[in-house]
């Protein structure tokens, strides 16, 4: 963390380079947080090779060790390369209980955060405690915002409604220096509607092992959950004061999800593998069958997550509503076993020939039913609930689709789009990968719905190569 602070500083007097923009226009990147991560990674895995990793700017590796390192190799890019000397480097090693060590390096004041569990925590060697308050009234509370400028002017009307109700309320700009000052008592308090994992995995740590309270504050625009951190005397107290605080949110900014939750930590960790580039051999065989029979594989990564997702929750009955050349049910088959019952709808004959026959190459056993027709009205025929609906068909209507494939998926189970979510990056344009601009109004429409409609819970979107976003049914 040292390290990489001390490249930060020598480029922070420097013009910036390599600026570019990740979820919004205000969102920003440079080539100073790609060659922090990338110093970070090469001392951490020449040490530990093994190791799993996941870190803001795209580097990601599977674990063989048990331990993944999540690390936030310049916290506060805005402020940096804006030259407002607020920033950080976080880096935490995980198990499977969460963080067990971590360290958040300021290098403007020369401050090193350190934690581990139950040991601890430290700035630069001397043992730090949380804030003694117990009167929120004469709290000092952190807090930040989004990037996204709908999802601001929630929370926006959020802390204004916080504002009158404690001492004041300070915007830092850094998550992780957020949670190390309260873990060292500058600040009674801290909260934000949604952080990343890199933004509070080691500053957590901190807060918990400095005798604070840390727990997660549900995101209403179904982005990735926030967090609020205190003190024992007031963290009740701010936890409800903001929980009342929040209006309803506003359907309009439901469609501008960046990055959607991830509900199963399993399906977390197997997606992780999925973006480091496994390239393992049932892949490549399934690339050649479909490179014989001559028609494209779209997306490794997207057929591997439909696996982990029928797998996360047992699933035994999917329909797919256009199943193309059959791919998604070898990756479902592995899920099911020969147990399962998979239903593939297509439209056209030919393609039910090519299916059958990849499937069989492929050596698939579980039984599969192929169902030529108009999707919705195969789906009609079948009986009874499923674990998963999965729909891929482009010229279909979306909102038609949703409408009839939550009715058929049992509490618990899953609805999966391809093409409808668009890797939760809908932004009131054209989706993230659409070159078919006349699908906009119908995808919007359908967000729209599915964000106001009491039948889903939760959402899960995958990795680089499936555009697919998975509805959990409540």
């Amino acid at each position: 963390a040292r390290r990489a602070g001390a490249l930060l500083l020598e480029r922070f007097a420097a013009a910036p380079t390599g600026v570019r923009t990740k979820s919004t226009s205000t969102d920003l990147v440079s080539d100073a947080d790609t060659a922090s991560e990338r110093l970070i990674f090469e001392t951490v895995s020449a040490a530990r090779p093994g190791d799993g990793w996941i870190a803001e700017e795209g580097t990601s590796a599977a674990s063989t060790t048990g331990i993944t390192w999540v690390a936030d190799p310049l916290d506060a890019t805005v402020n940096y390369l804006f030259r407002i000397p607020v920033w950080c480097v976080s880096i935490a090693a995980e198990d499977g209980d969460g963080p067990l060590a971590g360290v958040v390096h300021d290098p403007n004041r020369n401050e090193t955060f350190t934690a581990t569990r139950g040991g601890g925590a430290f700035r630069n060697g001397e043992p730090i405690r949380v804030s003694d308050r117990a009167d929120l009234a004469t709290a000092l509370i952190a807090t930040g915002f989004e990037y996204d400028r709908d999802l601001r002017a929630f929370q926006a009307r959020v802390v204004a409604e916080v504002l009158p109700q404690v001492r004041d309320v300070r915007r830092m700009g850094s998550a992780a220096l957020d949670l190390a000052s309260v873990a060292c008592g500058r600040v009674d308090g801290y909260y934000e509607s949604s952080t990343e994992r890199w933004d509070r995995a080691a500053g957590a740590l901190l807060v918990k092992e400095a005798g604070g309270v840390v727990t997660e504050l549900t995101n209403p625009s179904g982005r990735t959950p926030g967090v609020v951190a205190a003190g024992p005397g007031i963290h009740a107290a701010l936890e409800a004061l903001v929980g009342r605080a929040r209006p309803e949110f506003p359907a309009a900014c439901s469609v501008r999800f960046r990055r959607m939750d991830i509900v199963n930590p399993a399906v977390e960790r197997y997606l992780r593998e999925l973006a480091a580039g496994d390239d393992e051999p049932v892949l490549l065989e399934m690339e050649k069958l479909a490179e014989d029979e001559g028609f494209p594989i779209v997306g490794r990564l997207c057929g591997r997550y439909l696996e982990v997702l029928a797998r996360s929750i047992s699933a035994r009955r999917i329909f797919e509503m256009g199943s193309g050349y059959g791919y998604s049910g070898y990756w479902f088959s592995r899920a099911t076993g020969p147990e399962g019952e998979i239903h593939l709808t297509d439209g056209d004959p030919e393609n039910e020939r090519k299916a059958l026959d990849f499937l069989k190459r492929a050596g698939l056993d579980a039984p599969i039913r192929y169902h030529v027709g108009d999707a919705l009205e195969e789906l009609g025929k079948v009986d009874g609930e499923f674990d998963v609906v999965y729909c891929d068909i482009d010229k279909l209507d979306y909102l038609k689709a949703w409408e009839a494939g939550k009715e058929r998926v049992r509490v618990g189970g899953y609805y999966v789009c391809d093409n409808m979510l668009w890797s939760g990056r809908v932004t009131g344009e054209a989706g993230a990968n659409d070159d078919r601009p006349h699908w906009t109004e119908a995808i919007m429409a359908t967000n729209r719905a599915i964000a106001a409609d009491p039948g889903f819970r939760e959402t899960i979107n995958p990795t680089r190569d499936g555009v697919v976003a998975a509805l959990r049914i409540a």
